[in-house]
């Protein structure tokens, strides 16, 4: 079932409270994207490339 926009929004506001201090984007890169298509339910797999 696809999100609902409040539930996006949620997410999306909870994803940037808890990005907002970071300052190492070498060092946090993977988990950055992890958690940023978590905000959209996306699996880190569909969107990998090698």
């Amino acid at each position: 079932m696809p999100l609902s926009l409040s539930e996006l929004k949620d997410r999306a506001i909870r994803f940037a409270q808890e990005w907002a201090g970071e300052t190492d984007e070498r060092a946090s890169a993977q988990s950055f994207w992890i958690d940023f298509f978590h905000v959209f339910d996306v699996k880190r797999r569909r969107v990998a490339s090698f």
